[in-house]
C-alpha cells in the first residue's frame, strides 16, 4: 500500500462542515489522519475556541464515513466537555471496518451539542 497515496485519497474524500463547530465557538485548524490499514485509520482533529471564554455546554465532533451509495458504514465521535475544554485540543477518532478504505467514499466531521 502506498500511504501517501491512500491519504491523499482520505483528505480528496473529507468533508467538514464548519457551520456546525462555528455555531458553538470552535475553529477546526487542522484535520489529520494516521495509522492507515485496510481495515482502520484514525482521523486527527485539532479544535480551538473562537473566544477566550469557556464552551458552553459539551460539544460532541462526530466522524463519519460512507459508501459510495451514501450508506453510513461507520461512525465515532469524541466529547469536548464544557468544565475541561481550555480553548484548544485534538481529538482521535479510530474508524474501523473490514476493507474500510476500499469502501469509504466520504468521510463527514461535524459538532454537535451533547
Amino acid at each position: 500500500m502506498d500511504y501517501r497515496q491512500e491519504l491523499k485519497k482520505l483528505r480528496s474524500k473529507t468533508v467538514l462542515l464548519p457551520d456546525t463547530f462555528a455555531k458553538y465557538g470552535l475553529n477546526v485548524e487542522a484535520v489529520g489522519f494516521s495509522e492507515i490499514q485496510e481495515n482502520s485509520f484514525n482521523v486527527l482533529i485539532e479544535v480551538t475556541s473562537k473566544k477566550l471564554s469557556k464552551l458552553k455546554s459539551d460539544i460532541e465532533i462526530i466522524v463519519n464515513a460512507y459508501d459510495e451509495d451514501g450508506q453510513l458504514i461507520v461512525s465515532d465521535y469524541n466529547t469536548l466537555y464544557e468544565e475541561e475544554f481550555d480553548g484548544i485540543d485534538t481529538l482521535s477518532f479510530d474508524i474501523s471496518e473490514e476493507s474500510i478504505l476500499e469502501r469509504v467514499s466520504k468521510i463527514k466531521l461535524y459538532a454537535k451539542r451533547s
